[in-house]
């Protein structure tokens, strides 16, 4: 019966007992997603219950065209929609040991098998500082939630916890599959996310999904930004790779060279920003793998003008001239010199380091420019210390509150 429906319909909504083990090991054979999970209050037996849901493979494979054929900020509910089809049934998935070794394929609908196990179709909460939202079932997306959860982003989550209660918005420039994303739209506010790769993108929206209460909140964009309105080549390094971007060359533990992995669109981010209404009640978190360099000087004005608060991860090491050390320590020298430049109208800049952050007022800005940026910094799984601004730094007009 269940073929015959699948057969003859685009989608199917179908709602068991979560201790219905039978009927959840035939919905995941047949690569039903778990949508949302109840107590059990709304039926008649009162007993926890569970909704799948099911696309149609074969929409997976072509109405991704349609989504880049709009991205202006009209049409809203047509777009998700059709963001909705695109990341149901988007992988059949062999699970191996690690993150980077899990391989990721458009599945035929009768011949695709779903190796991973029944516990991977069920929504998982996911709780940081108190607050609580869904994580898909996507073996990847379970690989970012246990990084996410790890500590990892404890100085980007300390960040949003001071300014997010001060902001009626969140953008989200590099949201990879939606954990910060998620994570800011708990506070109340709108969220704007922007993620370009196509596979990641489809997970993001497959986790928003997990989420309705939350969905609502969260628009999503699957483009680039860039400083003008154009196609480029996306890189990764792996799959669903989180540091994918526009540079094919990059430093890790020695230069790595990225495979072409999609043609993407790159949207002008001042433009972006204004329709978006950017003000001083945003915060802007920017995570685009070196792209900064060439966004935030772009963008200098516009932010002198708004003041939102801030928050950069940088990444100096995708910034490579070749295989000379010299020339690539002076390039990525002068690329942070000119993000320092656009961002000087900020009066606080907020360095993490060791568990907490320390914020640089106007008096101590020449100690900032001999002490951290003409410094050499070593950088976890690079090869060569870098130079400049690294990792996570935030801005904002307000100091951060002693111990953030």
């Amino acid at each position: 019966m269940l073929r015959i429906a699948k057969r003859t319909s685009f989608s199917l909504l179908l709602r068991t007992f979560q201790g219905n083990a039978p009927a959840l090991d035939l919905y995941a054979k047949h690569r039903f997603v778990a949508v949302e999970e109840t107590d059990g209050s709304r039926n008649e037996v009162r007993e926890p219950d569970v909704l799948y849901r099911w696309h149609k493979a074969e929409l997976c494979v072509s109405e991704p065209s349609l989504l880049r054929k709009r991205y202006d900020y009209g049409h809203l509910q047509e777009r998700q929609a059709l963001q909705s089809i695109v990341c149901r049934q988007a992988a059949s998935v062999n699970v191996r040991s690690t993150f980077r070794q899990v391989a990721y394929e458009w599945p035929d609908e009768e011949t695709a098998t779903m190796e991973a196990t029944i516990e991977a179709t069920r929504i998982v909460q996911v709780t940081q500082y108190g607050r609580s939202f869904h994580r898909a079932s996507h073996p990847l997306i379970a690989a970012a939630g246990a990084e996410f959860c790890s500590g990892f982003e404890d100085g980007t989550l300390r960040f949003f916890n001071v300014a997010l209660p001060h902001c009626d918005r969140m953008v989200d420039f590099g949201a990879y599959v939606g954990f910060t994303t998620l994570y800011a739209a708990t506070f109340g506010g709108s969220v704007f996310a922007f993620e370009p790769s196509p596979r990641n993108f489809a997970l993001l929206t497959e986790n928003v999904a997990a989420n309705p209460l939350l969905a609502g909140r969260i628009r999503l964009f699957r483009h680039g930004l860039g400083v003008r309105e154009e196609e480029v080549t996306l890189y990764a390094k792996g799959m669903a790779d989180s540091g994918s971007s526009i540079f094919r060359d990059i430093e890790r533990d020695g230069l790595v060279r990225g495979a072409a992995d999609a043609t993407i669109v790159l949207r002008d981010a001042e433009a972006v920003l204004r329709e978006v209404r950017l003000d001083h009640r945003t915060l802007l978190k920017i995570d685009i793998e070196g792209a900064e360099y060439l966004v935030l000087p772009a963008i200098a004005a516009l932010l002198a003008d708004r003041k939102p608060w801030l928050h950069v991860s940088f990444h100096p090491f995708n910034l490579v001239q070749g295989a000379n050390s010299y020339a690539n320590a002076v390039a990525r020298l002068r690329a942070s010199f000119q993000v320092a430049e656009a961002l000087a109208s900020y009066r606080y800049m907020h360095l993490y380091s060791e568990g907490m952050w320390t914020t640089v007022g106007p008096a101590g800005r020449m100690d900032f420019l001999r002490q951290y940026l003409l410094k050499p910094k070593p950088v976890p799984r690079v090869a060569s210390p870098q130079y400049g601004f690294v990792d996570a730094v935030g801005f904002s007009e307000e100091a951060l509150p002693e111990g953030a």
